[in-house]
C-alpha cells in the first residue's frame, strides 16, 4: 500500500526533482488520469499456495494437527530420511482432506437444494440434516483452532524458556564475542 501511496504522490505532484506544483486544475487533471500500476512482481522464490505440487502452510499445518502424535513423529523422521517421499506422502494427506471437503460441501449444497425443492412437511428434517452437517464442520473447526492454540502456547513456553536461558548467559556470550574477534586478525580495508 506505501508503494501506491508514493507513486500516487509522486504522480500528482510531477517527478521528484520538479518543484511542487500548486495549480489545483493541473492536479485534478492528473488524478482523474492517474492508472494504478501493476503491483511489484513477487519474490523469485516465491511459490502461490497450492502450486507445483507444494501445499500451502495452512493446509500443511490442517495435516498435521489431526494427525496422531505417533504419526506425527514418523512424519518428521521420514522428512529427515528421505525429503521427496516425505513431500509426496504429506501432499496424498492434503489432497485426500480437500477432496473430503470438496465432497461434505457437494452434499451440503445439495441439501440446501432438496430443500428448497421440497413441501414444507419435509423442510424441517432436512434442515436438521443440513444443521447437523454444519454444527459437525464447526465443530472440526473449533477443534483444530484449539489444537493450533495449545501448539502455539508450547511453542511459546519453549521460546520463554530460550530467551531466559539466552538472557542467563549473555553475558558470557557477549564476552565470548568479544574475545573471538580479538584474536582473530582481520584484513584492514582500504
Amino acid at each position: 500500500m506505501g508503494f501506491r501511496i508514493s507513486v500516487v504522490l509522486l504522480l500528482l505532484l510531477g517527478s521528484p526533482l520538479s518543484p511542487l506544483r500548486a495549480e489545483v486544475g493541473e492536479e485534478a487533471q492528473k488524478a482523474e488520469e492517474f492508472v494504478p500500476p501493476p503491483p511489484p512482481p513477487p519474490p523469485p522464490d516465491f511459490q502461490p499456495k497450492g502450486k507445483g505440487g507444494r501445499p500451502g502452510n495452512a493446509a500443511i499445518w490442517r495435516v498435521f494437527s489431526m494427525l496422531n502424535p505417533q504419526e506425527r513423529k514418523a512424519m518428521m523422521e521420514l522428512q529427515a530420511k528421505d525429503p521427496d517421499e516425505f513431500r509426496l506422502q504429506l501432499q496424498a494427506k492434503v489432497d485426500a482432506l480437500r477432496k473430503a471437503e470438496r465432497e461434505r460441501e457437494q452434499k451440503l449444497k445439495a441439501l440446501v437444494e432438496a430443500y428448497h425443492k421440497a413441501a414444507p412437511a419435509e423442510r424441517p428434517a432436512i434442515e436438521a440434516e443440513i444443521t447437523a452437517m454444519v454444527r459437525e464442520g464447526y465443530q472440526k473447526r473449533l477443534d483444530e483452532n484449539r489444537r493450533h492454540l495449545e501448539e502455539t502456547r508450547r511453542r511459546l513456553d519453549w521460546l520463554s524458556q530460550e530467551l531466559a536461558k539466552r538472557e542467563k548467559n549473555a553475558d558470557r556470550v557477549i564476552q565470548d564475542t568479544v574475545r573471538r574477534r580479538l584474536e582473530r586478525k582481520e584484513k584492514p580495508v582500504h
